[in-house]
């Protein structure tokens, strides 16, 4: 999400603005949402929501978790993804420790990684094809998390 975030170094009392003495958030993409993704973005919208500054009062939280006193979206992203890469590795360590065949555990892996070659994978990296439905329902985009869960 981040990526298609306008300004990734927003800080979050820049993302929004107050009217009639309400907090609106005023979230702006670089892109249109791809249907895949509008579930992921609407648990977002509703999480942020349960974030409001109070007007005309200065916030008393303090931010230690970079190198700057600010709450950055792009130090949360680089946060959240150095803990993702951590679980990859630990994951990718572990599951070669289960006792399954080796097809299983190199799918399962796969998986993990977020490394099948799904058609929405597959348009991502520049492979045009004719649509990206999936092959067996023909009704939603071909994509890791629409296949296996």
């Amino acid at each position: 999400m981040l990526k298609n975030f306008i300004d990734s170094d927003l800080l979050l009392i820049q993302a929004g603005r107050w009217e009639n003495n309400s907090w609106v958030w005023d979230l702006k993409w670089r892109r249109d949402w791809f249907e895949w993704e509008r579930s992921m973005v609407e648990t977002f919208k509703l999480e942020v929501t349960k974030i409001l500054p109070i007007k005309n009062r200065l916030d008393r939280w303090v931010w230690k978790g970079g190198n700057s006193e600010n709450y950055s979206f792009r130090f949360v992203y680089d946060l959240l993804h150095s803990i993702n890469v951590v679980y990859q590795e630990k994951f990718s360590n572990d599951i070669w420790k289960v006792h399954i065949v080796s097809k299983a555990k190199t799918l399962i892996w796969k998986i993990g990684l977020i490394r099948i070659q799904t058609k929405l994978n597959l348009q991502n990296r520049g492979m045009v094809m004719g649509t990206n439905l999936c092959t067996l329902c023909q009704q939603h985009v071909e994509f890791i998390q629409h296949l296996f869960f």
